[in-house]
């Protein structure tokens, strides 16, 4: 339950929703979005099979299985592998990711709630932290605001962590609802941004992260 709540629904499928919706159908930060959850989908079905056996016979038809298939005939998903020490690695640094992500969460609720800004990507935030998280928010580059669902991210180096939020002054885009500059700037694309316009008509952005 934790996991389906907190990781997955609070988490990783919400910073995942901007890749799926406004790149490119056959792009490879859609298709690899899409194969993950592929990966995902399939291992609860088998993990609930065996006490919700109908349910889990009705995804498993849904997600691939055919009519001399059963969900009952398969034992647990095997997810790609990556060596071990790599995967200590990545998990230790979305870890830390997730915690500066909380504290920008925590830090745009007051504005939500006097009305100061509607959406989290109405914010522009400024993050401060120490010299390891401060490393690896800035190693995501222009994807950080994605995963914090925020307009922009900079961050800097100090002491402790602490997020400062400004209102953005941009224009939001009516495609994928983030607030820039550049809104507008692409005449055949009058109301949405760039990075929209070019994942709309032109060779599409590249997502290396998030």
């Amino acid at each position: 339950m934790s996991f389906c709540s907190e990781d997955l629904g609070a988490f990783y499928l919400d910073i995942l929703k901007d890749r799926l919706y406004t790149t490119k159908a056959a792009s490879h930060a859609r298709r690899s979005a899409q194969t993950a959850l592929y990966h995902i989908t399939r291992s609860l079905v088998l993990l609930m099979s065996p006490i919700l056996c109908f349910t889990a016979e009705e995804a498993w038809d849904i997600i691939g299985g055919g009519e001399e298939d059963s969900v009952l005939f398969h034992t647990w998903h095997d997810f790609p592998q990556m060596p071990a020490a790599s995967e200590a690695e990545l998990v230790k640094k979305w870890q830390a990711i997730r915690e500066a992500r909380n504290a920008v969460t925590a830090a745009i609720e007051p504005l939500r709630a006097d009305k100061s800004l509607g959406s989290s990507l109405q914010a522009e935030v400024e993050i401060t932290a120490d010299a390891d998280l401060a490393a690896a928010l800035s190693a995501l580059g222009e994807e950080l605001r994605f995963a914090l669902l925020v307009s922009k991210a900079v961050v800097k180096e100090g002491d402790a962590l602490s997020v400062d939020v400004h209102v953005s002054g941009g224009q939001k885009c009516e495609r994928c609802w983030h607030y820039t500059e550049d809104v507008g700037t692409v005449a055949e694309h009058a109301t949405v941004c760039a990075r929209c316009a070019d994942n709309i008509s032109g060779q599409g952005e590249t997502r290396n992260y998030v």
